[in-house]
């Protein structure tokens, strides 16, 4: 995570500890892609067209696997929105 500049930021004095947004030191490109999937799983999970299509080649273990992470990821978004946790910035 630090290579890719996605931990957060700390000011510490003695006994106090302050942390604040991510640093964006690592490698921009690489914290960009995983910026933008993390917020592709506000969306519930679908199966589109295109999508389906370039599923076809993979095997049926495969797309369960993919299907079950969409789905579990997503819920995770959902929970963590409400508990509280700010969505996106506009």
């Amino acid at each position: 995570m630090g290579y890719a500049g996605v931990v957060s930021s700390e000011h510490s004095s003695s006994e106090r500890i302050r942390r604040g947004a991510i640093t964006k030191t690592g490698n921009a490109h690489l914290r960009r892609i995983l910026v933008g999937a993390a917020w592709a799983y506000r969306h519930r999970p679908y199966l589109g067209g295109e999508l389906r299509r370039r599923q076809e080649s993979a095997s049926e273990k495969v797309k369960e696997i993919s299907w079950k992470a969409q789905h579990r990821l997503h819920s995770r978004y959902a929970r963590l929105l409400g508990r509280g946790r700010p969505g996106r910035p506009r």
